[in-house]
């Protein structure tokens, strides 16, 4: 459901339960492993990268990519990649004009790199870094080829407003080495072989608004474009051109509300950069755009919650945008140990979106163009079974479940903890909800081992 509110566009979830999430692939690959990318072949298999137990030694992690079948995800081949002792963190893998992969990220804290590999997710070449004396460059995570077959890479200081920019070889020799001078998180090569930019630029310490630049292969300016009133921590994440030769660009837009006060908000340029279309829409922060389903866009914007006792937790939510940068369809994709950056990739027909389960093998979700989940009969163990209601609720909601709850966590629609109540190995729980503003919430089961999410509207 869509709202038009002072001339901006505001987006309703379907009111749903989002509890226990089914997969339509699974790759079923012992130890623990999170999926943050995912492309498609030209020949119908998906790429997948992830992180996940390093095979050498025990507690350590490393990079893998997986090349699988897209029908049954049988693995087909795979490649790792990371140093004993040393933290690895991936960042994007995309195409090369040989059929090959290029896989970009970041070891330890400060070193970036460029990783080339072939079809059959062979070693090429590596590049890293050679400034280590320059302030740390930590990101490392947008890289693309150009039309002249070289490579950009891109990497940031976790504070730094200076973005440095690499051009390396399909050699894997360094080129150029540049700078601009503010915060890229993406860029992509367009239709008439220049390069875009989107970030943000420092205003003040605590302020940002969004920049997007088009520059040339040799970095001359053409064209810049700026976003927002300059208070918050603004961030333009990503961007993609539009058939009409003008751009969406995804936007964590910081509302200036205590705790999780970031929302996605998508943006609609036309070619001469005025704004045609603008709409805000749940919390989190946006990933990459990708073209797919009858020429539309789908992204997914990830939140992070963080419980003081135990690791952090994330939803995903997936978007599909229209050329005019209108929302089709989301839906919710659950609460889990999904990764914070994942990515999707649609085909002519659906959304794929990687993710992690907390324990053996890599689930991948396919969602058609209603937003809705693609399911197959190859499903692991499921988590616990709850029933809530009523819902709606006016007073207490009663939240039954087949395994123990030890605690219920309540979030309201912009993200803020409104109730947490231990339970302590209890099967049924009510939660008081009488003093509670009239509107859509969200909630946290926390169980031994799994934790279980759902949706409630208050009347």
């Amino acid at each position: 459901m869509k709202i038009s509110v002072s001339g901006m566009l505001f987006l309703i979830l379907p009111l749903c339960l989002i509890g226990q999430i089914e997969h339509s692939l699974f790759i079923n690959k012992i130890g623990s492993y999170g999926g943050q990318t995912i492309l498609e072949t030209p020949n119908g298999n998906l790429i997948i990268g992830a992180l996940g137990d390093h095979p050498e030694n025990e507690g350590d992690y490393a990079i893998w990519v997986f090349q699988i079948d897209s029908s049954t995800a049988e693995i087909i081949n795979e490649f790792y990649f990371g140093e004993i002792g040393i933290y690895e963190e991936l960042g994007s893998i995309q195409h090369t004009n040989d059929g090959g992969f290029v896989v970009s990220g970041r070891q330890g804290v400060y070193y970036p790199f460029l990783i080339k590999l072939n079809s059959m997710l062979e070693f090429q070449w590596e590049f890293t870094v050679p400034d280590l004396n320059e302030p740390p460059t930590s990101d490392g995570f947008s890289s693309i080829q150009l039309s002249n077959g070289n490579f950009l890479f891109l990497g940031n200081g976790q504070n730094d407003p200076v973005t440095r920019v690499y051009i390396v070889s399909n050699e894997g020799d360094l080129v150029v080495q540049d700078s601009i001078n503010f915060h890229v998180n993406q860029a992509i090569s367009d239709t008439d072989s220049s390069i875009v930019f989107v970030g943000q630029e420092a205003l003040t310490f605590y302020d940002n608004q969004v920049l997007a630049v088009k520059t040339t292969n040799n970095l001359d300016v053409i064209w810049e474009f700026t976003y927002g009133d300059g208070i918050g921590a603004d961030e333009g994440r990503s961007i993609i051109g539009t058939d009409d030769n003008g751009y969406l660009i995804a936007i964590a837009e910081d509302k200036q509300l205590p705790d999780h006060g970031i929302i996605s908000k998508f943006v609609k340029i036309d070619s001469n950069r005025i704004v045609q279309n603008e709409v805000e829409l749940f919390l989190g922060s946006p990933s990459y755009f990708h073209k797919g389903i009858n020429n539309k866009y789908s992204v997914s914007a990830s939140f992070e919650y963080w419980d003081y006792y135990s690791d952090p937790y994330y939803t995903s939510v997936i978007y599909l945008l229209n050329q005019e940068g209108e929302v089709e369809c989301t839906t919710s994709h659950g609460f889990g140990l999904s990764p914070y950056n994942s990515t999707i990739v649609s085909s002519s027909t659906d959304i794929l979106i990687p993710g992690s389960n907390g324990v053996n093998g890599i689930p991948i979700y396919r969602y058609d163009e209603e937003c809705d989940l693609i399911v197959s009969s190859r499903n692991p163990p499921q988590r616990p079974n709850y029933s809530l209601f009523p819902n709606p609720v006016q007073e207490y909601l009663i939240i039954e479940s087949d395994e123990p709850i030890l605690k219920i966590v309540l979030f309201s629609s912009s993200g803020h903890k409104i109730i947490e109540q231990m339970v302590l190995g209890r099967n049924a729980e009510q939660l008081n909800m009488s003093n509670q503003e009239s509107g859509l919430y969200f909630g946290l089961i926390h169980h031994q081992e799994s934790v279980s999410t759902f949706k409630v509207l208050k009347l």
